[in-house]
């Protein structure tokens, strides 16, 4: 009997082993995450806002003085509805750079997957200026001033069948405005640019950049 019995745990044993590497197996591959990563000597200058844009519209984004080298720029806010959302940023030179867009790649298990994003810098921050050594500072007179355009017309292209639009808030996004090319935006104006499909509109919170910083 005792032989007979060690048998059968031998048996549920290997049953055990043989499930677990099967959902070993059925596992999604690991998942690398990549973004923009953050330089040493820095500061990130914050404006709070309460905009609403409920079309394709275009804004000014303009100071007052010197030029603004911008090395960065990234956004906060929401996206209320179920319709296409992409923020651009225009340097005034003929080059557009995609902020933000709401269309988000179905899941693929079946290879190897990445997330890409920008991991949250200012969580918790609020106010003019913030270095990246904790000390808030005073602004130095560097805003950008917001002001509405003309509104624009805009078809969104149809959507991939393994593409889906999603909706909600959003957080420091930059698709490709992370880290832009110190030649393309050394301007004091530059232009925001929505394109809203109909029935959806945008909150935008805050706006958030990094300035070249002069050698």
């Amino acid at each position: 009997m005792n032989g007979l019995k060690n048998i059968y745990k031998l048996e549920i044993f290997a049953a055990i082993v043989g499930i677990f590497a099967v959902g070993m197996l059925l596992l999604p591959t690991p998942v690398t995450f990549t973004g923009y990563v953050s330089g040493l000597n820095l500061t990130i200058y914050s404006q709070n806002l309460d905009v609403l844009v409920d079309g394709s519209q275009s804004y000014t984004l303009a100071t007052e003085g010197n030029n603004l080298n911008l090395e960065s720029f990234m956004i906060d806010g929401e996206v209320v509805g179920k319709g296409r959302v992409e923020i651009l940023l225009d340097n005034g030179k003929g080059q557009q750079y995609l902020v933000y867009e709401n269309i988000l790649k179905k899941p693929d298990f079946s290879g190897p997957h990445m997330l890409t994003g920008v991991p949250s810098i200012t969580a918790g921050i609020t106010g003019n200026a913030v270095s990246n050594n904790g000390g808030a500072e005073e602004n130095k007179g560097i805003w950008l001033v917001m002001q509405p355009k003309q509104p624009i017309n805009y078809e969104f292209m149809p959507l991939a069948e393994d593409e889906e639009v999603i909706e909600g808030e959003f957080y420091s996004e930059c698709k490709e405005t992370c880290n832009m090319p110190r030649e393309l935006f050394n301007s004091n104006s530059y232009e925001l640019i929505f394109r809203i499909e109909k029935g959806t509109s945008v909150k935008l919170n805050e706006i958030k950049y990094i300035l070249q910083e002069e050698k």
